[in-house]
């Protein structure tokens, strides 16, 4: 019996330790609001934001300049070509073995940027990143701007999402630049579930040795 008792304190101390690091890492998720809901409460700390990417054109292989309409191109992982609207109105889909530069629009802490990206680089940074439409654009998560200890500020009358971030740079960011706002919330369901295994393992325990549970330890020396 005492070396059954002795494996399960091991085990449970393994746990509780589990348990601790859950708590702290696990208990916590990302949550997503959008600019209305940051409209609604104006005075809220906003600790990140997302930048908004945009396919604004492609450079063809065979020669040419290839320029979507607002609504941008979007990148369809599975065929493999980037599909959208051009200028003139007609749909069209492009291979990107057919493509030799990806024009992008990636919005930017002191300005937005158009910048081309060679096609089979381009295709290594998709592996995990869908592109959605979001307002009627095509749109990609781009760069993630953190803030420091206070936080973003949003400015109503500039339309600016204004503060330090963790490296201390002051920054002013245009609203109609950012995908989303990234809060973080605490997850009461993680909690719970941690909470019942850790008093499942205990009840197991003193089942296995009540006298244990009442206060009698010496023989677990």
């Amino acid at each position: 019996m005492s070396e059954i008792k002795n494996n399960l304190v091991c085990c449970m101390s393994v746990f509780t330790l589990f348990a601790f690091l859950n708590f702290i890492v696990g208990c916590t998720a990302s949550a997503n609001i959008s600019f209305e809901d940051v409209e609604k409460k104006p005075n809220m700390s906003i600790p990140r934001v997302v930048l908004v990417t945009e396919i604004v054109g492609v450079t063809l292989r065979a020669g040419g300049e290839v320029k979507f309409n607002e609504q941008r191109g979007i990148y369809d992982r599975k065929a493999d070509w980037i599909r959208g609207t051009i200028l003139v109105g007609d749909s069209v889909e492009i291979l990107l073995s057919d493509i030799e530069y990806v024009i992008l629009r990636r919005a930017g802490i002191e300005r937005s940027q158009t910048i081309k990206v060679e096609a089979q680089g381009f295709k290594k940074t998709q592996k995990t990143q869908s592109w959605k439409v979001v307002d009627g654009r095509s749109v990609r998560p781009g760069n993630v701007v953190r803030f420091g200890g206070a936080g973003g500020k949003y400015d109503v009358e500039k339309q600016l999402i204004t503060g330090i971030t963790e490296n201390g740079k002051n920054v002013e960011i245009a609203v109609d630049e950012i995908l989303f706002f990234q809060f973080r919330k605490f997850s009461a369901l993680n909690t719970v579930g941690i909470v019942g295994l850790f008093f499942l393992v205990a009840i197991i325990i003193c089942a296995a040795d009540p006298a244990g549970c009442s206060g009698e330890w010496d023989d677990w020396n």
